[in-house]
């Protein structure tokens, strides 16, 4: 399971501020996604319906500077500064294998 982080002054970013609250929901269900699918803050046209979005909540997200267009969606701005990327995860995924692989071993008297 992967967790994306949200800072705990998020409610008085500005972007945050002058955003409704419906589209404050669409951003963080975007942010789940992303996390969810190891995008790097990247949100696919296709996955909108999934975060609930639609055209105007993509209006004002934009105008907020919190989701920038590029081709096939958009990405969360400043995504990577905040939270793991694709890769970070990944490493950490396989750490945790290889420690549990040495700890299932070191359990079963297997000492390789």
């Amino acid at each position: 399971m992967t967790f994306v982080r949200l800072d705990t002054q998020f409610y008085g970013n500005t972007k945050i501020a002058t955003t409704s609250l419906e589209s404050i929901g669409v951003y963080v269900l975007g942010l789940t996604f992303a996390g969810d699918h190891m995008t790097n803050g990247v949100i696919p046209a296709h996955a909108l319906p999934m975060t609930r979005a639609r055209p105007k909540h993509i209006r004002e997200l934009e105008r907020a500077g919190l989701w920038v267009p590029v081709s096939g969606g958009w990405v969360i701005h400043d995504y990577l500064e905040h939270q793991r990327s694709r890769e970070d995860i990944e490493t950490i995924r396989e750490q945790t294998r290889q420690r549990m692989r040495q700890w299932r071993a070191r359990r079963n008297g297997d000492a390789s």
